[in-house]
């Protein structure tokens, strides 16, 4: 009997030893890591190149030229047809000062039948409002020019001088880049001279006066 007490004390502690350390056992903690958020990566905006420094160019055109005649002495009746519509040839060396401004050095050369015309002149050209690969632009120009008359207005006239003139003028165009160094252009250019020839004979005598030339160009322009 003594050892069944004994027996059930020991369980009844074994049972209280266990209670002990189940309340003394340490409370499980759950930690929640919240992820870390991704830094903003903004992207690089590239700084666009615009053309700096020296170019070449050549151009091919349409031309209508003003002319007007004046009977002097007599009526004259001419031998030949003046004509007003030509086409014109061009070629230039220019500088790209910025985005915004040019430069350029130009020859033209217009044949008509019966009289042609060689021009040299400086242009100083500004752009305006230029989208991505497309500029818009406008310039003056000055220079001076010769007039040659390729075969005599009246046959038995006295021969006609070669001679020359000042010119002014403006010009509008658009230039489109095909590459970083090779563009496109066309442009409209209004041209105003001063030429006024004499042609006189035995009986007669007529004043040929040429004051203007309008055209339409296109050409490439390679920058290097």
């Amino acid at each position: 009997m003594l050892l069944s007490l004994e027996a059930q004390e020991s369980s009844e502690y074994k049972k209280m030893v266990s209670l002990k350390i189940v309340k003394k056992s340490q409370p499980v903690t759950l930690s929640i890591t919240q992820p870390k958020e991704p830094k903003k990566v903004e992207p690089k905006v590239e700084e666009k190149e615009y053309k700096k420094g020296f170019f070449v160019g050549g151009s091919f055109g349409f031309s209508y030229l003003t002319h007007s005649e004046e009977n002097i002495l007599g009526t004259t009746t001419l031998d030949v047809t003046l004509e007003d519509y030509a086409t014109n040839y061009g070629v230039e060396g220019g500088f790209y000062f910025s985005d915004d401004f040019f430069v350029t050095l130009n020859y033209q050369y217009t044949p008509l039948e019966n009289v042609e015309f060689h021009y040299l002149y400086a242009t100083f050209n500004h752009r305006f409002y230029n989208v991505e690969n497309v500029h818009p632009y406008y310039g003056v120009l000055l220079g001076s020019s010769l007039m040659n008359w390729k075969e005599r207005p009246i046959a038995d006239s006295s021969k006609i001088d070669m001679s020359s003139s000042s010119i002014l003028g403006a010009q509008a165009g658009v230039e489109l880049d095909l590459s970083k160094q090779v563009s496109f252009f066309f442009l409209y250019k209004y041209i105003v001279m001063d030429y006024t020839t004499l042609i006189t004979s035995s009986t007669e005598a007529v004043e040929i006066r040429y004051t203007s030339e309008q055209s339409f160009d296109f050409g490439l322009r390679y920058a290097f």
